[in-house]
């Protein structure tokens, strides 16, 4: 293990250490608080059906010859690891992974995970616009709307670049041809023809639907840990706000793991509904330490069997050319 994420790894320690000093007794109560424990399971199960649903996505999106449990190791791998490494750069743990156990190119892989974002994009801008109907009436539609604009901003984007894929495939290939470099133009070859396979018609539908249930379930483990563990009753309405304001600080994320935009987000969607600062805080951290133990468990069963190797993936991933086909 490198001696960058080993210092990452204490730094992660030394935030939740300093969270739970300046919220002081009320951190204390964690530990003799049962309804506190119930929610801290209850995000545990649901974190483990996400990881579980996201492993069919990957595999649908990215077919033969990626099996269920491969996806699902790749899913964790990337998921423990963005605690430790910046922006999403995990997530080019998963075409890594899978081009090592699978042998397929990484370009392949790169193209499933570009077609997971997009979905996940789509699904959260539909949560938002879900929220900003049943918040209608609220003071706070205005800041749901501008998320709403960047998500679907982005959303478009992606169709038209899907639509243009399907339908001109001819244009990427003349844009491909004026690249400089022969290296280049076939590296980027590869990638189109691995985005035209991922993002067929039938597949990215079936895909579309399971992850949308994955962030059901996310959201779900909002629900069942807020009502088991928050001193005031939220309805769903008003969690998927919380949610979608959570979600949006992990995707703003710059700093490892989204430390600091996460908790920001959820602190301020719970003081939109009378919750205090420092029991806000408290359980933003308790459900992150609930979401991410899942995967770091998954990840230190696959360090023991001998299954990856985490320093030669890093390697790989920091290389400029990590990246080309396999």
């Amino acid at each position: 293990m490198s001696i960058a994420l080993v210092l990452r790894a204490l730094l992660l320690i030394a935030f939740v250490g300093v969270v739970f000093a300046i919220l002081g007794r009320k951190a204390s109560d964690v530990f003799s608080n049962s309804d506190l424990w119930l929610g801290f399971v209850g995000a545990q199960a649901c974190s483990l059906l996400t990881i579980l649903t996201t492993g069919v996505t990957l595999v649908l999106l990215n077919g033969p010859p990626v099996s269920y449990g491969q996806a699902i190791r790749a899913v964790a791998l990337s998921v423990a690891f963005f605690l430790f490494l910046p922006s999403r750069l995990s997530d080019g743990l998963k075409p890594l992974y899978l081009s090592a156990v699978s042998g397929q190119p990484v370009t392949r892989g790169i193209a499933t995970v570009m077609a997971e974002r997009f979905l996940d994009l789509v699904v959260v801008g539909g949560l938002v616009a879900m929220a900003i109907v049943l918040v209608a009436s609220d003071v706070h539609q205005s800041a749901l709307l501008g998320a709403a604009a960047v998500f679907w901003l982005i959303v478009s984007v992606g169709v038209i670049g899907i639509v243009l894929i399907w339908r001109a495939p001819m244009l990427f290939d003349r844009v491909i041809a004026i690249l400089p470099f022969e290296r280049l133009r076939n590296l980027a070859n590869d990638l189109v023809v691995a985005v035209r396979a991922t993002v067929a018609p039938q597949r990215l539908a079936m895909a579309l639907g399971t992850a949308s249930l994955t962030w059901l379930i996310s959201l779900a483990l909002f629900d069942v840990f807020l009502k088991m563990a928050g001193s005031i009753e939220l309805t769903i309405a008003q969690v998927l706000v919380v949610f979608v304001m959570a979600s949006a600080g992990l995707a703003l994320a710059i700093a490892p793991g989204g430390i600091g935009t996460f908790e920001a987000g959820f602190v301020a969607g719970m003081s939109l509904y009378g919750y205090a600062f420092d029991e806000a805080l408290l359980l933003a951290v308790v459900v992150r330490v609930a979401t991410m133990s899942v995967p770091l468990v998954i990840v230190a069963g696959m360090i023991l069997a001998g299954d990856v190797d985490i320093t030669s993936l890093i390697k790989r991933l920091r290389r400029p050319d990590a990246r080309r086909a396999a």
